[in-house]
């Protein structure tokens, strides 16, 4: 159970468990919910109320999708923790806060764990942004992780002691967050896990009892019997010593049945990445997706970085979009007689994209910046977390650029194919980071943009869009940086190399190389 103790006013009031300032936090006594004794809650008479209002926080979902196709989510038995000391580990384990991850505060990282587990949420999912997660405040994480085109979302203002659960039932994949109400002095979210034989809803949650912090399995309601479970015993008045939650209604994430479990035929590349990373040390932040396809592998995708050269990219897309919103057509002629600052278009365009010359790309972003709204623009495009001023975005938001602009979604056919050349343009260092894959396989096509920051920041990064002679698609974007406090830190050429080193298991999950049948004579 989170300790994300909250007023009235839903203000969370909890400090960091690793800091100087002790948590205040109550304590909750809670003998094996499942199988309370009525008698032990019988002071607890909730006033019947009337069918439920249900709001849905999306306007386009109006019904009440209470089917579902998942019965049960992959046995959660992992995530037990009998005692304090193994609750703490598990913390620990999920790493949500660092080496400071505590199991007071751990609902929000453990309920999106065990989505991810299920495949209902991206591998990708930043447990750290569910931690002490507030719906009030988070929407846009809500939004990224539970989109409109995956989940189904509702909120409900009755008490969950005294909602009518046959109206709404509990789903397993449901991702549930109960607020505290004006008497409530928490917050907490989880994941329903499995219905048992008579369709009541059960958690794994974070608990704390009487022998501190434990994580185990717990019935949420009986709809025939409002005292019993969870939700009967926090938002019990009588319990208001021991913390009380869920008065002041709850949300509902629902899963419409998509997921994101990998392709198994994946598996080897994964645990390639997976030992690459780990072994060379740094932190890394990887997206490795099929174009129009699925997701194949992902690592700190949600991150924010600095996106060093690659971003360069986008900003060629911005400098045509500022061309095309001023109805200027015939776009390579265009650019090979007008410039700024002394150069053509055309010839600030190589400069940035090919050289990676800073002062031709600010000559072009500033072009850009005048004729447009970038921010906007960005945020239009799929690409609400890239800034230009800082430079920031994730590989997620650089994924969505990227293929935007290999599907010409944004840009006219021309300026796609002019940004696309230039990233092709050959030059020495192609040979470098992911130019390995052509010593693999030599017909590939790669469209790439290196980056590379070694003052202040340290950043190696490489972006590719390559495709086979068979016309499929991939997305690889890979960054290095030196490494957090509780990483190996490594040096610029480790992660030079690094990159390198993966181009093998990429190459041959995704790229094997046949020669072509010679053509009889």
């Amino acid at each position: 159970m989170a300790a994300d103790i909250s007023s009235s006013t839903g203000q969370t009031l909890e400090t960091d468990p690793g800091g100087n300032t002790p948590i205040a936090t109550p304590t909750l006594v809670v003998p094996a919910l499942q199988t309370l004794a009525p008698s032990a809650l019988e002071q607890l008479s909730p006033t019947p109320l009337p069918s439920p209002t249900i709001i849905p926080l999306s306007p386009s979902f109006d019904s009440l999708p209470v089917q579902s196709n998942l019965n049960i989510l992959p046995d959660p038995s992992g995530y037990f923790a009998t005692t304090q000391a193994e609750a703490t580990y598990l913390a620990r384990e999920l790493g949500f806060n660092s080496l400071h991850s505590h199991p007071s505060n751990m609902c929000g990282p453990l309920a999106i764990s065990i989505l991810m587990e299920a495949g209902l949420v991206p591998a990708y999912t930043e447990l750290r942004d569910f931690w002490l997660i507030n719906p009030r405040v988070d929407e846009n994480i809500l939004y990224r992780t539970f989109p409109i085109e995956t989940h189904d979302r509702y909120h409900f203002k009755s008490p969950v002691s005294q909602f009518d659960w046959n109206a709404f039932p509990l789903l397993p994949g449901d991702f549930v967050y109960l607020y505290a109400g004006k008497w409530g002095t928490f917050e907490h979210a989880l994941t329903v896990t499995r219905l048992d034989e008579q369709n009541r809803p059960y958690t794994v949650t974070n608990i704390n009892t009487a022998k501190g912090y434990i994580v185990e399995e717990t019935l949420l309601y009986d709809p025939d019997d409002p005292t019993a479970g969870f939700f009967g015993y926090v938002t019990n008045p009588d319990n208001n010593e021991f913390g009380l939650t869920g008065t002041g209604g709850f949300g509902v994430w629902r899963p419409k049945g998509f997921s994101y479990l990998p392709d198994r035929t994946y598996d080897s590349l994964i645990t390639a990445l997976n030992l690459i990373t780990s072994q060379m040390g740094g932190h890394w932040n990887i997206l490795i997706r099929e174009i129009g396809g699925d997701l194949i592998y992902a690592q700190n995708a949600n991150e924010r970085v600095h996106p060093a050269s690659t971003i360069k990219v986008p900003i060629a897309m911005l400098f045509f979009e500022s061309l095309e919103q001023n109805n200027i057509t015939q776009l390579r002629d265009y650019i090979a007689r007008k410039g700024v600052d002394g150069r053509t278009f055309e010839q600030l365009l190589r400069a940035m994209l090919v050289d990676s010359e800073e002062a031709a790309t600010k000559s072009l972003y500033q072009w850009a910046h005048i004729n447009i709204n970038i921010p906007y623009t960005l945020k239009s495009w799929g690409a609400p977390e890239t800034t230009l001023n800082p430079r920031r975005s994730n590989v997620l938001d650089l994924a969505e650029l990227y293929e935007a602009l290999y599907a010409g979604n944004y840009l006219s056919p021309e300026a796609r194919q002019i940004i696309l050349d230039l990233m092709q343009e050959y030059t020495p260092n192609d040979e470098l980071r992911l130019g390995h894959l052509r010593a693999y396989n030599p017909e590939l096509k790669v469209y790439n943009k290196r980056g590379s920051i070694t003052e202040e920041w340290m950043v190696v990064a490489d972006t590719a869009l390559v495709e086979t002679r068979t016309g499929e698609a991939y997305l690889i974007l890979i960054f290095g940086t030196q490494g957090q406090r509780h990483e190996k830190q490594v040096i610029y050429e480790t992660l030079d190399a690094a990159i390198a080193a993966m181009t093998a298991p990429i190459a041959h999950s995704l790229f094997p190389y046949a020669k072509p049948t010679p053509t009889p004579p």
